[in-house]
Order: C-alpha cells, then sequence, then structure tokens
C-alpha cells in the first residue's frame, strides 16, 4: 500500500475511533484537535527535506498521538502507541517504522533530543495552537475538560498561573514554528500575564515550571 493512500485509511480509522469512544466532557482532546496536529504538522514539512518515509512516519504518530486521551474501550484506555501498532501492523507495514511512529508517539519535551528533527516537528505542532488567536479559547476548554477528568473544580486564576508557568518556559524548537507561530505565543503569554495582574496576582512572580505534556491523567 502506498504511503499517501495508508495515510487516508489511518486517517479514516481515527475518525472512526474517536466517533466510537470518545467520552463526554472532553472538550480539548477530541478529533478536531487532533486534525489541528495534523495541520500544523503538514504546515511544518512543507519546507523540509525530510524523506517520504519520514513524513509519514510523522504524520501517523500525529494522527495516533492523543487518541488515547479521550477514549475508553470496553472500560480501559488503551495506549496510543498500542493502537497504533495493532492497525499498522495489519496494514504489512515495516516493523522498524511502526517502532519510530510509536518512539514518536510518547515523545515528550523532557525526552526528545533538542537535535533530532521529527521530536521536534512533532512537538511544535501540539503546542501550535498556543500560538494562534484562538489559544483563549482553547485554553478555557482544557481546564474544563481537566475539570471534568480530575473530578475537581480549577479556580481560574490556579488555572492562569499553571498556563504562565509552562509557557514561561517553552519555545519552539523548528524555525519553521517560529516563523508561524512565535508572534501570536508571544501576544497570548502577555494576555495570560495580564489576566494574572488584573487578579492581583504579580505575574513576575510565578516561578516557570516544566510541565510533562504527557501524564497519566492525559492532561497534554
Amino acid at each position: 500500500m502506498k504511503r499517501k493512500q495508508q495515510l487516508v485509511v489511518i486517517g479514516k480509522y481515527v475518525k472512526k475511533y474517536f466517533a466510537e469512544f470518545q467520552q463526554p466532557g472532553y472538550q480539548f482532546h477530541n478529533f478536531k484537535r487532533t486534525k489541528a496536529i495534523i495541520s500544523a504538522v503538514e504546515k511544518l514539512v512543507k519546507k523540509t527535506t525530510l524523506t517520504e518515509d519520514d513524513q509519514f512516519i510523522l504524520l501517523t504518530a500525529a494522527w495516533f498521538r492523543e487518541i488515547d486521551l479521550a477514549t475508553n474501550k470496553d472500560g480501559r484506555r488503551l495506549s496510543a502507541s498500542g493502537i497504533a501498532k495493532n492497525l499498522l501492523i495489519s496494514q504489512q507495514t515495516d516493523p522498524a517504522l511502526i517502532e519510530k511512529v510509536q518512539e514518536l508517539i510518547m515523545v515528550t519535551e523532557e525526552t526528545a533530543p533538542v537535535d533530532k528533527a521529527l521530536p521536534s516537528i512533532m512537538l511544535d505542532a501540539l503546542y501550535a495552537y498556543a500560538g494562534k488567536k484562538s489559544f483563549e479559547a482553547l485554553n478555557g476548554k482544557l481546564r474544563r475538560e481537566t475539570e471534568k477528568v480530575k473530578e475537581k473544580k480549577v479556580s481560574k486564576i490556579a488555572w492562569l498561573t499553571e498556563t504562565y508557568e509552562w509557557m514561561g518556559l517553552f519555545h519552539y524548537r523548528t524555525d519553521r514554528a517560529r516563523s508561524l507561530w512565535k508572534k501570536g505565543f508571544q501576544k497570548n503569554l502577555s494576555k495570560v500575564k495580564l489576566a494574572l495582574n488584573k487578579r492581583s496576582v504579580p505575574a513576575d512572580l510565578v516561578t516557570p515550571k516544566k510541565k510533562d505534556r504527557r501524564t497519566d491523567d492525559g492532561i497534554c
């Protein structure tokens, strides 16, 4: 099966999976979010010299990256890498490529080498939303989703503080991502800082903290 054809099948599979197993209350992690990640990856690979296999690995990992976060099949959450592996095996995909897809699905800011193209592009795509005008609305949806998942109220001040903490340390890894979203990211960071200041929480006193964007509770 040709790579483009294979990706079409993968996309349809993921869409169907979300339709069948999407859990209520997930306003952020859903099929729309996955489509946004795919769109970001496609923009990031446009001006690269990545091989067809590398682009396939990236796009496949992007399709499956968050499929397990908002779905629960038969009362248990299957891992995104496991779901991807099962489908790719059924498509008779090279085992070496499957392994690379699985590694990329699970990559985090803490584990990704700074000099590797595929992890850098993946992470930049995941955070593309932070550099867009829709960030405030999406961040609000993520807050409400977090409350649903953790069954615990999260105050707006606490959420703004947490948002400012991770944004204060975050940076896009690729030149392409910086050209696309850095300006918007800085504007959104300034808005978060202003919102904190208005609530009598001096943003300058908030200590930036790294946040593992792939945690067990599914918030990433």
